[in-house]
């Protein structure tokens, strides 16, 4: 193999033995250092993208900006190899209208930055960090790192291609600094001392007015919920159809599995406290109870079960049927006066 087609890769081009070290690195940057170290000097590709995801993380650590994890940074710097093996893989067989495009698709990432910044930093930068963060992180964008990104002037003008103007945009809507602030920013201090635009129509902005939604639960619609074994998830589903075929807007319903369980368990205790009371109204009751041998709920052995009955006059309550460790006359004469003072009716 000729030295020429060493130093040379598929859609690389020439080799380079470093990273650039004033500016923060593209992933054709990397990339083609990755392919320096894993052709020239032969090391595997975890070596190599140990060592060069190291030198990565030390240039961006100028920025004085949280960065992601080491495993993740590595992970991306194999994928992105990964990536470019399987379009090499396949550069000497007859190329699709699709396998062009995805060569297309790789070429523009490759002009993209390689960034290991953490996503969620963005939003508590200071204006002037975030926007030269933002433009920076543009297509094409490789700007001079500043030696002290708080203290040091930093340069805005296009150095390779022209700054994505939705990038730039949205950068200047978010931090709210003017055209004027801008240019003079490549002069002056990027202090949090620079001066800003500050809209003088904050406190004139429409209020949107919070709707409270309908809470739809009832004693009735709680209890044929259970006695139909339908679980809260499942209900909001129901919710909303019902909704909807009657005519009313789901949007205005809360409708949430979560509200709808809450709602569940305050009917329930409602429920429980309604029956308790309506004991202490009846005064002649009846107290029945009878020793079964039924299946445990957690397998096929028979236990012994006390269902405890209270009746009246128009009125019959199932108190419990607790489970005994045996069905003698003291075991089930303890189990009924525990319930009788549970629900309160032992006078």
């Amino acid at each position: 193999m000729s030295e020429n087609s060493l130093n040379s890769v598929y859609l690389l081009g020439a080799v380079h033995n470093n990273l650039p070290s004033r500016k923060l690195p593209k992933n054709g940057d990397v990339l083609n250092y990755f392919m320096f170290k894993h052709k020239i000097l032969k090391k595997t590709v975890t070596e190599c993208a140990a060592e060069i995801i190291d030198e990565v993380q030390e240039i961006w650590s100028d920025m004085n900006t949280p960065l992601i994890k080491h495993q993740h940074a590595l992970k991306k710097m194999e994928m992105l190899f990964t990536e470019w093996r399987n379009l090499d893989k396949s550069r000497l067989k007859k190329h699709s209208e699709f396998h062009l495009l995805k060569i297309k698709k790789f070429t523009d990432k490759l002009n993209e930055l390689f960034d290991v910044r953490l996503k969620k930093d963005i939003s508590h930068d200071s204006c002037p960090e975030k926007l030269f963060s933002l433009v920076r992180r543009s297509k094409g964008r490789l700007t001079p790192i500043p030696d002290d990104v708080e203290d040091e002037s930093f340069p805005l003008e296009p150095i390779e291609n022209d700054i994505d103007e939705n990038v730039l945009s949205q950068a200047l809507s978010d931090t709210s600094i003017s055209f004027e602030e801008l240019s003079r920013s490549s002069s002056s201090s990027c202090s949090r001392a620079s001066k800003r635009t500050i809209s003088n129509f904050e406190d004139e902005l429409p209020q949107s007015s919070h709707e409270n939604k309908i809470d739809i639960m009832t004693p009735e619609l709680s209890s044929a919920l259970d006695r139909s074994n339908v679980s809260s998830r499942n209900a909001a589903y129901i919710v909303i159809a019902v909704a909807k075929s009657l005519g009313h807007d789901p949007n205005k319903i809360n409708v949430s599995h979560r509200s709808i369980h809450r709602d569940r368990n305050k009917m329930r205790k409602m429920m429980a406290t309604d029956i308790k009371n309506n004991n202490s109204a009846i005064q002649n009751l009846v107290l029945h109870w009878d020793g079964k041998l039924l299946s445990d709920c957690g397998g096929t052995q028979k236990v012994d079960r006390l269902p405890i009955v209270l009746s009246g006059l128009n009125y019959e309550q199932l108190l419990a049927v607790p489970k005994l460790n045996s069905g003698t006359g003291f075991n089930q004469a303890h189990s009924i006066v525990a319930e009788l003072k549970r629900w309160d009716i032992v006078n």
